[in-house]
């Protein structure tokens, strides 16, 4: 065994393969791995017997790349959808007409839409990483917290 080399994959699944009165075992390995895949087993030939080894590597599992949580994303969403946040951000901004009629879903990415267009971003996400998007911001938010106790 001079010429062994290892490829890290996950366990799937296994099926029968009643004929044949075996069992045929499935293991996933990440796409950019195919080359080193094919490049060490080479095709699946029907007139070829390949023999491999299957060793199990520890109980570790796969860690997930955890989400990175964005707080001013996070904020501006909920606002997005708090229908006096809406009104505040309709008639402050004068634009145009805001639509009782609207339902929830259609208020709410109305107000995304013209939040990202007054600030000037692309996503919400974006806020955070702009520095005078984040002010504008939190400006609005001020703002906001003015109207609602009646002080605007």
């Amino acid at each position: 065994m001079t010429d062994a080399k290892v490829i890290k994959a996950t366990y799937h699944t296994w099926r029968p393969a009643l004929q044949r009165k075996k069992i045929q075992v499935v293991f996933e390995v990440e796409m950019e791995q195919q080359g080193e895949v094919l490049e060490m087993l080479g095709p699946p030939l029907p007139d070829r017997t390949l023999w491999v080894a299957i060793a199990k590597m520890g109980e570790e599992e796969p860690q997930a790349k955890p989400k990175s949580i964005n707080p001013v994303a996070q904020k501006a969403a909920l606002l997005c959808d708090d229908l006096q946040f809406q009104l505040f951000l309709f008639s402050s901004y004068n634009a145009g007409e805001f639509q009782n009629n609207w339902d929830r879903k259609t208020r709410q990415e109305k107000t995304a839409d013209l939040l990202r267009d007054v600030i000037g971003v692309k996503s919400r996400a974006d806020i955070q990483d702009d520095e005078v998007a984040l002010e504008f911001w939190n400006a609005i938010q001020g703002h906001f917290e003015l109207y609602k106790r009646g002080d605007l």
